[in-house]
């Protein structure tokens, strides 16, 4: 048996400084260790990545191990953080941001340019505003709502960059980082618990696979969204003496004999989170800075703030806010800056943008159904997304129900991810309203389903952290496929977009560039007088030469200017993953109308090709004409 050791009244108080919380030699949480191996992790697996030898299954075709261990072990130290009696909060910070480089930094370290052909149409749009120091809202609909474009502008002019693409390149990492904080706001405002305010963090980023994070005016009204939703319900929540008496009383008087509902009822009108105290001026300071936010939404993007307006509208019928004046006012400023500065868009487009007005079935079969075509392994890119979308929905109802369980109803999250659903009846958004309509529902879903794991504050049991662990995979999984399945044609290479550079200093005043398909990086440059369009799907599935010869001819004389075909990487790309034809597809037309006779190279090399016909232009027919 060992002797025991007594210790001296001094020694005690050296070893309970050594054990204590607040002990000066007090080791860090091992968690802390997980977030810098796993960033080790990989940084060491990017030069493994290949991206010339993708398949249509987009990124996760060429990711190697380690990317997957990296990720793992980041699971493993974040579920473990949430099991203490006390969450850390430095360790689950740290794990979140290494989550959001992770996923959202790789393209950006492995790729040679900016991804997206949208991207660098916003790239044009801001070098046009440098350039000429004014808008032409007769040139496009981005210039009626060109708040994002001026401060981008703005920023490439103080950085002193070259142009608005070094800007690009890493929006998406940037504007993830900055979601961060008011998404805790919000959530910090809705439950108590850490642990399903952090775990709904990480569900949020790991839903995150929409792609509008990127260089766009989307991603800037979003942050500007998430920011007057943290400022409105953690400072200025509806206070509990505001609900109405009536209620109470109704509630009393007839559900009395239904304890179980009552006590429900009376539950949603309780607040669970944690609320910001300010004092008066901080709340007129927080009120004046929401109303100038809600101000620079209205002209920077079109759905974004109309988005706002309907979630205002519903957290203050369900009186979760106040003052309730805000979404009037919101509804006002967005009425306004439609109704009168977006005058010149709206006169050409007004029928096309009220016909979706009321057509829910079509406008959810535009952005669904018309999207599972192509190859193989798109459609089942494309089915991924549909499970992804249903896991959260289910998910969120799974939370719901154990909350309710659990003795309390969650109103808040739930109008967050419901309210949206009304984008679905307004406008079909170019087939992408059911997306966009998901990308606003993600922080109440995300919120939602982390309840659906940690419903009961304090739960740090295994199977608790197991199941949020094997949940957090599975989703990583599909996270993969469903953000990077079309990468093979959303990345570009230098030397594609040297080739659109090219072009752009060679081409003519006027002149029609013609691609043989979607995904190019192009319109970055001389906006205002290049047209740019792509050329009939039908014609490249029948594949016809003399079919494409004729096309062009009409485009040019129609124009009177000269008309460039432009078939890059990226493009054959997009047929193969689109069009449902074999690999390589627009490539060998090319070869064919090369064979022809009937065009010329202008530029050919191993990721573009460009080709002119090879009768001249007869401008002198076009002047006597006139």
């Amino acid at each position: 048996m060992a002797e025991s050791v007594r210790l001296e009244p001094g020694e005690r108080r050296f070893s309970s400084a050594l054990r204590g919380r607040s002990g000066w030699l007090r080791l860090p949480p091992v968690e802390l260790a997980f977030p810098p191996l796993a960033l080790v992790l990989w940084a060491l697996s990017l030069d493994r990545i290949s991206v010339e030898g993708m398949n249509d299954l987009g990124l996760v075709s060429v990711l190697p191990v380690l990317y997957y261990a990296a990720f793992a072990t980041l699971t493993c130290g974040f579920v473990s953080s949430l099991r203490g009696a006390k969450v850390s909060q430095v360790a689950v910070f740290l794990h979140i941001a290494a989550m959001i480089v992770i996923l959202f930094a790789t393209t950006s370290a492995v790729e040679e340019a900016p991804r997206f052909a949208a991207t660098w149409k916003h790239i044009g749009i801001t070098e046009y505003i440098i350039r000429n120091e004014q808008l032409d809202t007769r040139l496009d609909a981005y210039f009626s709502w060109p708040g994002a474009f001026i401060l981008a502008a703005l920023l490439t002019e103080l950085t002193g960059v070259d142009d608005p693409s070094a800007l690009a390149g890493w929006a998406s990492l940037v504007f993830n980082a900055l979601y961060l904080a008011p998404l805790y706001v919000i959530f910090k405002s809705i439950v108590r618990d850490e642990r399903a305010r952090w775990f709904g963090i990480w569900l949020f980023y790991l839903g995150n696979w929409i792609g509008q994070d990127y260089f766009a005016p989307q991603a800037l009204d979003y942050l500007l969204y998430l920011s007057v939703l943290a400022i409105l319900l953690h400072w200025f929540p509806m206070p509990l003496s505001a609900e109405p008496s009536r209620f109470r009383a109704w509630t009393a008087a007839h559900l009395e004999r239904f304890p179980v509902v009552s006590r429900q009822l009376a539950a949603a009108s309780e607040i669970d989170g944690d609320t910001g105290l300010a004092g008066p001026w901080q709340r007129v300071g927080l009120m004046l800075a929401t109303l100038l936010i809600i101000a620079a939404m209205a002209p920077s993007h079109q759905l974004t703030p109309v988005a706002l307006v309907i979630m205002l509208g519903a957290l203050v019928i369900f009186r979760r806010i106040q003052p309730t004046g805000i979404a009037l006012y919101a509804g006002l400023v967005v009425g306004s800056w439609i109704a009168f500065a977006t005058v010149p868009f709206l006169l050409g487009h007004l029928e096309g943008v009220a016909s979706g007005v009321g057509q829910l079935s079509g406008n959810v079969n535009a952005g669904v159904a018309g999207r599972v075509s192509g190859s193989r392994e798109h459609v089942f890119v494309v089915q991924m997304r549909l499970v992804m979308a249903v896991a959260y929905i289910i998910l969120a109802g799974i939370g719901i129900v154990m909350r309710v369980c659990s003795g309390r109803w969650d109103i808040v999250p739930i109008l967050l991810a419901g309210a949206p659903v009304v984008i679905l009846g307004l406008q079909a958004y170019g087939g992408e309203g059911v997306l966009r309509a998901f990308f606003f529902a993600l922080p109440g879903l995300a919120l939602l389903a982390a309840l659906a794991i940690y419903a009961r504050p304090g739960q740090t049991q295994l199977r608790t952290s197991l199941v949020a662990g094997a949940l957090s995979l599975v989703l990583f999984g599909g996270f993969l496929f469903a953000r990077f399945g079309n990468e093979r044609m959303d990345y570009y290479t230098a030397e594609e977009v040297a080739a659109i550079a090219y072009l752009y200093a060679e081409a003519p005043e006027g002149a029609v560039l013609v691609a043989g398909g979607p995904s190019v990086p192009w319109k970055a440059e001389r906006y205002e007088d290049l047209s740019e369009r792509v050329i009939p799907a039908r014609m490249i599935r029948e594949g016809d030469p003399d079919q494409i010869a004729t096309y062009m001819r009409e485009v040019r004389e129609t124009n009177r200017n000269e008309v460039y075909f432009v078939v890059t990487r990226a493009t054959s790309a997009a047929v193969d993953i689109f069009y449902g034809l074999e690999t390589g597809a627009l490539d060998h037309l090319v070869d064919e109308l090369l064979e022809s006779g009937e065009f010329r190279a202008v530029l050919d090399t191993d990721d573009a090709t460009i080709l002119v016909l090879s009768e001249p232009l007869d401008s002198t027919a076009f002047n006597s004409s006139e």
